[in-house]
């Protein structure tokens, strides 16, 4: 929990970056969490940060050691218990049959501000891939196959029907319709929401209001 207003007391934070590993352009965060916060609420802490749904296994491994749900420790250690110090680095694994591995360094370790709310993301690039892309090798394939010569073909296609709407002013819906073909027209589109979902920025204000409702909850917040 966050200290009391007026308690004057200060908890102890740790700066970490998070990058995911395979991913090119990088996608990283920034955050600040408390040293009281176990590694299970550091797992939801990076969901939240880096945009996850949370719908696979995951597991961390510190210092050589592994720790997962499987083995209930994630819920039992806490930062302070690992004894890191600042430029140490650990992973964070999620989806283990189509890993998507996190890089996390501890880029500082101190005092927080008094009756500032953790966990926080103070910074941050790109969007994570979607959950429905299996592991960095698909995503690379994805990426090249929506970005390749479909990419020509769909703006063709949107443009072809852009126009027929603009002839079609003094007409029907219907003729604008007619002038292409709805089937072809329909997966171009679907395509395009795949590629924004692909190339989407980092929305750093919905990340910290995802962990602000972690924070209010009192998962990986301060206590």
């Amino acid at each position: 929990m966050t200290p009391p207003a007026g308690s004057g007391a200060a908890t102890s934070i740790m700066r970490l970056r998070v990058a995911l590993l395979g991913v090119k352009p990088t996608t990283w965060r920034r955050i600040e969490v408390a040293v009281s916060a176990t590694l299970g609420e550091l797992h939801t802490v990076i969901q939240a940060a880096m945009g996850w749904q949370d719908l696979h296994l995951h597991s961390f491994r510190v210092l050589g050691r592994q720790y997962d749900p499987g083995h209930g420790a994630i819920d039992e250690v806490r930062l302070a218990d690992l004894r890191l110090r600042a430029g140490e680095r650990f992973s964070y694994v999620y989806d283990h049959s189509a890993p998507w591995e996190h890089e996390l360094r501890v880029e500082a370790i101190g005092p927080g501000a008094p009756g500032r709310q953790y966990p926080r993301c103070v910074a941050g690039q790109n969007a994570c891939p979607p959950e429905w892309c299996p592991g960095p090798e698909a995503y690379d394939e994805i990426k090249a196959e929506l970005f390749g010569l479909s990419y020509t073909d769909d703006l063709q296609l949107m443009a072809e029907f852009g126009r027929a709407v603009l002839a079609a002013r003094g007409g029907t819906a219907r003729d604008a319709l007619n002038a292409v073909n709805i089937d072809a027209l329909k997966s171009a589109l679907a395509r395009h929401e795949r590629r924004e979902a692909l190339s989407a920025p980092f929305d750093r204000r919905r990340a910290n209001t995802a962990l602000g409702l972690l924070a209010a909850a009192g998962s990986g917040a301060t206590t």
